[in-house]
Order: structure tokens, then C-alpha cells, then sequence
């Protein structure tokens, strides 16, 4: 983001990578409109890949209210939030796909980072999920919802996919896991 907005102060939406020119890329930069235009009362972040869907596009994110009370960060007390578009550029909110759980579960504190995949039939989103707030600065985990249609309803499963492995010895997934992707390659999925 940091880049892209460097990118459109100088007026600029190329990226030239002489060494490696199959990064180059060129952009157009757009405002949204709708419900998903710039508005500093809400932080919507961490959106999940476009699906288009019976010519309709839609897209997950992370949501929150920014100032909301208690949070510590732009990605704390969030919840999954969805929205539509006709043309990709005006967009319709639609409320919460997968809403933080009760006291006591996986998600309590924050659902954030999400990704939506579809596969025969069902739409599967996997995100973060933060307990506490601990869970959000680390030692978080990943999570799965899913659904037969974009709209819902999400079922969530009962423990996470995927836990950090909380131990002392240096593992490279010892404080957490972060930023899920879920994929289908020769029938099998990978995360």
C-alpha cells in the first residue's frame, strides 16, 4: 500500500524491474465507491481474493470500527465482513460472513486475513483467529468457514486448521501462523 500510494504521488503507476522484468507491471488506480469507499470510521483490511460469481464479484475482509474501544490494533475486535459488485468498482456491504466467537473460543478476541476459495460447490474461507489479545500479536491460529454460497450461511469449524507449535525449541512456526492460502492441485488441497 506504502508503494502503490508513492506510485500515485508521483503519478506514477508503473513498476520497472530491469533485472527482472516478469515483475513488471503496470496499473490504473481507482477509488471505490459504494460502501467500500474511503471512510476513516471503519478499517476494512486484509481483503481476500476477487470471485466472481454468477457475474456478480465479491470480495472478504477484515472489519472493524477504527476507534472501537479496547482495540490495540488495526486488526484487532475484527470480524469477516463481505461485500458485492456489479462492475467491480461500486460495492455493496453486506454485513458479517463470520462474526468473532463466544467467550472462551478460538476467535474471541479478532477474525482477520482472510481467504476465500471455491472448489466443487463450496466457498471456503480461512482466516486468522486471535483468543486474546496475545492471539493478536502472535500465537495466533487458522481457522475455516464454509458455505454453499457466497451469501452464506458460513459454518465455522469447531477448532482451528492450524496451530502455531508452542514450544521453546527455535521452530519457524513457533509464535504463530499468519496470512492463510488455501489451494487444489492434484487432488489434494494445500494450505
Amino acid at each position: 500500500t506504502l508503494r502503490l500510494e508513492e506510485y500515485d504521488r508521483n503519478n506514477n503507476c508503473y513498476v520497472s524491474v530491469p533485472d527482472n522484468p516478469e515483475w513488471n507491471i503496470a496499473f490504473d488506480r481507482m477509488t471505490l465507491g459504494g460502501d467500500l469507499a474511503p471512510n476513516v470510521r471503519y478499517t476494512r483490511r486484509d481483503t481476500s481474493s476477487v470471485l466472481r460469481v454468477n457475474g456478480k464479484y465479491y470480495v472478504w475482509y477484515s472489519y472493524s470500527l477504527t476507534d472501537g474501544p479496547g482495540k490495540t490494533a488495526p486488526w484487532d475486535l475484527n470480524d469477516l465482513y463481505y461485500a458485492s459488485s456489479a462492475d467491480g468498482l461500486t460495492w455493496e456491504e453486506h454485513g458479517p460472513a463470520v462474526e468473532r466467537g463466544p467467550a472462551g473460543s478460538y476467535d474471541h478476541r479478532s477474525a482477520f486475513t482472510t481467504e476465500v476459495f471455491y472448489h466443487e460447490g463450496t466457498f471456503y474461507l480461512i482466516y486468522q483467529a486471535a483468543a486474546d489479545l496475545n492471539g493478536v500479536y502472535g500465537r495466533n491460529t487458522i481457522a475455516m468457514a464454509h458455505a454453499t454460497s457466497p451469501h452464506g450461511p458460513w459454518m465455522k469449524l469447531e477448532e482451528p486448521i492450524l496451530e502455531p507449535t508452542f514450544t521453546n525449541a527455535p521452530v519457524f512456526d513457533n509464535n504463530a501462523v499468519h496470512d492463510p492460502c488455501l489451494l487444489f492441485f492434484k487432488d489434494k488441497f494445500y494450505l
